[in-house]
């Protein structure tokens, strides 16, 4: 009975044991789930994290490549920069963009952009061959590039050595095995990129692994985007560009792109004492091209000089339109007698290609030299400009060279606006005398020593008989007060001679104002004001028409009315700011304008007129001037 009861509790024991061990295994097992439940989803953290940062550093790279496109980098910077953060930032082994360059059959595949990294070097070291130079014609079908491109589909590359079938690039059996381990177990992708439903070119990526997912498919179809959308931004900026600085009718430079440089190659010039050679062009009879054969003809003309001027342009040369039938060429490097040689073969080849329905055309041509002709680039381009009108005033079809400043320019100057002034019937004397008058300036000499008095007769003829009122005699005595007051100080012979041909051209813009302006007793409205102080700039334009830009004396016009207390129009000078040439110019016409008869007031005294002089001496006119106005008077 006492055994039975022991044997009980021992199978009572042991069934608890059981129970407890049950219990146990049980928890053990949960536990050990648990375990494994926590290390499944921290290696799912894990990946998670991977892709989040993954596609933080997509964002950053695509954020990036945005940048550098809005900042009108030029497209190579673009490529470069995607390029590279597809290698930097996402952890690809390599990153190619391929330009499809050429036409039709004659197209090929080149590398544009690629990044340096350690698996292009270790190609670049087994090919034995610069992986830029690579390229590819479109001939080549079995080629995986060309397939891709062609079918505008993406392909993933199985055998890299397909890439290479048809290239320029021969594998080696030998190193074809090499090639393979180095890119062993590495997925190649190609993307197609298309701009503006054309083929641009090719996207190649090497990624760092065996299989790109639909995830990563989809990040290299945006990069691809981006691509496009970079070729899509660069050649919008390129043809912005290009229209800044090009002449629509021609595809020649523009003056502003011209000007701007002509300034940099005359700063390298002088710079490194190395010449260099202007040349400007005018087509001949454009007018009677225009009247008898129609406006387009004419512009088939220009088109036609601008087709000469491209052929003889070496790369460096740069050829522009002026506007109108005007032509400058900058010939780098080129001295005065290369220069001859140029134009000359400019000549002959416009002369010798007729115009379909109009024939022959011909241009009058200039030549100058920097450093040779002047050192100056201003006074350069007006030498030059002078040198084709004399061109064009002696005969036409010919070239002239520039002559250096001396003594008889300003007089060569004053000849051909007068014979322009006429001939233009810009001033309405008798048509019989006008041709009489241009007759006697196209035959008259520079170096006549009474060149000045016939120069001086027929201003006063001009104004005379265009404006009763006006004192016969007046341009001289004033030129003759104007010269002695700039050798009073210190002015030098050049600038006084652009002094005279300033002073001459303001007299007849002067008087060449309306009557109902000029001849009104009563005060002035104010647009008459306005006409008053921006007719003698619009009508000088007009008249130095034949002496080309005339620059300099245009300067000493524009800030005429300018005042020394900076009160004056436009009154953006003011006191020594205001050229001393202008300064003297408008003392002189005023102490003349002051004792002279007006419609609308008798004349001053010399006394009075120096008078009220000084009292505006410091407010409108320049003091030391007015002084030694005087002084000399």
């Amino acid at each position: 009975m006492i055994f039975s009861k022991f044997f009980n509790k021992i199978k009572s024991y042991k069934e608890k044991i059981n129970e407890f061990e049950n219990v146990v295994s049980e928890e053990r097992l949960t536990f050990s789930q648990v375990m494994e439940k926590n290390a499944a989803l921290q290696l799912e953290i894990t990946q998670r994290m991977e892709e989040l940062q993954q596609a933080n550093k997509s964002i950053l790279t695509l954020q990036n490549i945005w940048s550098t496109m809005n900042s009108s980098e030029p497209l190579n910077e673009v490529l470069r920069t995607i390029a590279q953060g597809m290698t930097q930032n996402l952890g690809y082994l390599s990153a190619a963009i391929f330009q499809l360059f050429g036409d039709g059959k004659d197209a090929y595949l080149k590398i544009r952009e690629n990044s340096l990294t350690d698996s292009m070097k270790s190609i670049k070291n087994l090919l034995n061959k610069n992986v830029s130079d690579f390229s590819v014609s479109v001939k080549n079908k079995e080629n995986l590039l060309i397939k891709a491109i062609s079918d505008k589909e993406i392909v993933i590359v199985k055998n890299f050595e397909d890439l290479f079938i048809g290239t320029n690039f021969d594998i080696n059996p030998s190193k074809a095995k090499e090639l393979k381990d180095i890119l062993a177990d590495k997925a190649v992708v190609l993307i197609p990129i298309i701009f503006q439903k054309k083929v641009f070119g090719c996207l190649l990526v090497i990624s760092p692994r065996k299989e790109i997912g639909d995830t990563e498919m989809n990040f290299l179809n945006l990069f691809a985007k981006q691509i496009e959308l970079a070729v899509t931004i660069a050649d919008l900026f390129q043809t912005i560009k290009q229209q800044a600085i090009t002449d629509g009718l021609t595809g020649l430079y523009n003056r502003r792109h011209f000007d701007q440089c002509l300034v940099n190659e005359a700063k390298r010039s002088l710079r490194l004492k190395q010449p260099f050679t202007l040349i400007t062009l005018d087509l001949d009879h454009l007018k009677s091209i225009n009247d008898n054969f129609g406006h387009s003809a004419g512009d088939a003309a220009i088109i036609g000089i601008a087709t000469v001027l491209k052929q003889n342009a070496r790369v460096i040369d740069i050829p522009s339109r002026f506007g109108g039938e005007e032509f400058g060429v900058i010939l780098p490097g080129v001295d005065i007698e290369g220069g001859k040689i140029a134009a000359e073969r400019m000549r002959v080849a416009i002369e010798s290609t007729p115009l379909e329905g109009v024939g022959q055309i011909t241009a009058s041509i200039g030549v100058g030299t920097l450093l040779t002709h002047s050192d100056n680039v201003q006074e350069l381009v007006e030498l030059v400009d002078q040198a084709m009108y004399r061109a064009k005033r002696n005969g036409r079809n010919q070239v002239q060279i520039a002559q250096a400043w001396d003594e008889n320019i300003w007089k060569r100057q004053a000849l051909d606006s007068l014979i322009h002034l006429l001939a233009q019937r810009m001033i309405p004397l008798d048509e019989k005398l006008s041709e009489e008058l241009i007759e006697k300036l196209k035959n008259t000499n520079t170096n006549d020593k009474n060149i000045d008095d016939i120069i001086f007769l027929v201003i006063d003829e001009f104004v005379n008989i265009y404006k009763p009122f006006y004192q016969r005699g007046n341009i001289k005595e004033k030129i003759e007060l104007i010269v002695k007051v700039a050798k009073a100080l210190d002015v030098t012979p050049e600038d006084i001679d652009k002094f005279k041909m300033a002073a001459m051209v303001f007299d007849i813009s002067n008087v060449m104002l309306p009557e109902s302006i000029l001849l009104k007793e009563g005060p002035l409205s104010d647009s008459e004001k306005d006409e008053i102080l921006k007719h003698p700039l619009v009508a000088a334009k007009e008249i130095l028409a034949p002496v080309g830009t005339a620059s300099n004396i245009i300067a000493l016009l524009e800030h005429w009315n300018e005042y020394y207390d900076g009160s004056g129009f436009p009154g953006i000078l003011r006191g020594e700011e205001i050229p001393l040439g202008t300064a003297i110019l408008v003392a002189v016409n005023a102490y003349f304008a002051l004792t002279s008869q007006r419609p609308y007031r008798k004349a001053f005294s010399k006394e009075n007129a120096f008078k009220i002089l000084e009292e505006g001496a410091g407010k409108k006119w320049n003091p030391r001037v007015i002084k030694i106005l005087k002084k000399i008077v």
